[in-house]
Order: C-alpha cells, then structure tokens, then sequence
C-alpha cells in the first residue's frame, strides 16, 4: 500500500461523487432559472418521464435530489457541530503538565492529552490536524508503545487524514445510491491505517510496541466519533494485524472488478440512451 494507492481512492471518490453532486445542483437550478443545460443526467430523466405521460414521477425525482443535497447540508452542520463540541471538551478536560512534556518530546504544539480514563488516541481537525490522547492511554501502555501511537497519529496529521475522511464518509452516506463509494471509503480507512502503522514502525525502528499498543487498544471500548476525525483503533484491524506480520501481503486488496465494470456499463448505457431523448 502507498500513499499514491491512497490519493488514487480519493481521486476517484471525489470524481464520481463530484460528477452526480454537481449534475444535481445544476438540475435544480435549471428548474428554479429556466436555464437550459445541455446535458443533464436528472433533465433527461424528467424528460424521459414526461416522454411517456408519467408526471407523478418527476415530483419523485425532485424529491429524491433535493432530499439527497438537503443531506448533504444537514451531514456538513452535523459533523462541524460535533468537530466544535469536541474541540470544547478537549480545551475544559487538557491536562497542561502531561500535553507539555509530551509536545516536548516531539518538539511540536499538535499534542493534547485530555483527563479521561477511557484509553484512546484520535487526530481532529481539517485544517491544521491535532492528536488528542486520553489520560487512560498511560494505565495500559508503556511509554515506548505510546510514542509508536503519537507516531501513528502525526501521520494522520501531515496526511490531512481528517478531512479526507471526512470527504469519503460524506460521499458514501450521500450518495448511498452508488455502492461503489462505500467500498472506496472502507479501502481508504484500510489504507491510511496500514500506512500511519508503517510510519509509527520507521519512526520507531521496530513493530513490537505499535503492534502491542493495537492489540491493546482493540481490546477496549472505543467511542463513536464522527467523520471529521480519525482514531488510532479504529477499523482495518486484520489488515493492520497482516501488515505487522506479513508486510509483503497487506497491499493485496482486490478491487470489485466485476461490480465495477457493470456499474461503469450501465452509467455509460444511460448516458447514451439520455443524451439521444434530448434531441426528440
């Protein structure tokens, strides 16, 4: 697995999703505007509906794109809400002697280790990424598995790992419609997992204490977060466990070349068909 690997998911989440958001958006303004747009898979659509005396049906798409950009909204003032509440928490709970020595340690001001006796380790933010770390981390772990931690989480952080998940969650809860983006989001969480482990291993020179550090952390209750942050034991568990033992085989991950090919067939096939009801 490689960073590359990973930006390519993300290019091709962002493609897709980018493509029907947008043809949406341009839909409805169509109707709201008068403005002729010529090509529109949504337009054909209606069109196609008003082809064969069936109106009822156009309310139906109008409904199901609307619904579909109004959750869009509603997931975004979701997630900046929770991502506000979150940032709050961490500021009143900061344990200030902990969070500077351990900044200290990596020369850097992104650390912020919160009272809390649940053991976990999370990066949040989308902008300039911060790792927070329970103070439960230190009743489980030692001091050598907690930096392999920190090491993991700085990845996340120089990676932007928040936000593009963020990104690939919202695509995939939006557009339920297109499988395809939840297949994309569950292989990116994969990979950038696989990828911040093998940052926190060259960091620190070895397995074990990432390794250990994983296998203890599973073993705790995990929060719920929202999309807008990643966390160190979350998800992609086997691929990690495989990528720590076995580095040679954790980047085998099959695409689904046969769900794939029939969704690109039928997007192209209706296309086509569209593009020619617009000249009738």
């Amino acid at each position: 697995m490689t960073k590359n690997y990973a930006n390519y998911l993300l290019l091709i989440s962002i493609l897709i999703s980018g493509s029907i958001l947008l043809q949406m958006i341009w839909y409805i303004y169509s109707l709201t505007s008068n403005f002729d747009i010529r090509f529109n898979l949504f337009q054909a659509c209606q069109q196609l509906f008003e082809m064969f005396g069936v109106p009822f049906l156009e309310y139906i798409l109008l409904a199901f794109v609307t619904f579909t950009l109004l959750h869009l909204l509603w997931f975004c003032m979701i997630q900046i809400k929770k991502l506000h509440n979150l940032r709050t928490k961490i500021t009143g709970l900061t344990c200030s002697e902990l969070s500077r020595e351990w900044n200290s340690r990596f020369q850097t001001n992104r650390i912020h280790v919160i009272q809390c006796e649940q053991p976990f380790a999370i990066t949040v933010g989308f902008t300039k990424p911060q790792i927070v770390l329970t103070t439960g981390l230190w009743d489980i772990l030692s001091d050598e598995e907690i930096e392999s931690v920190i090491y993991h989480e700085f990845h996340h952080s120089y990676q932007f790992d928040p936000m593009k998940t963020f990104m690939m969650e919202l695509f995939a809860k939006v557009l339920w419609f297109l499988p395809i983006l939840k297949w994309l989001a569950q292989q990116f969480s994969i990979v950038q997992e696989v990828l911040a482990d093998n940052y926190a291993i060259d960091k620190s020179g070895q397995r074990l204490h990432i390794s250990s550090a994983l296998l203890k952390m599973i073993n705790s209750k995990q929060v719920q977060h929202p999309a807008s942050f990643v966390s160190f034991a979350d998800g992609s568990v086997n691929y990690r466990i495989q990528n720590m033992i076995e580095p040679n085989t954790s980047s085998k991950i099959k695409w689904p070349l046969v769900n794939s090919a029939a969704s690109l067939s039928i997007f192209t096939l209706l296309s086509l068909v569209f593009s020619k009801l617009l000249h009738y």
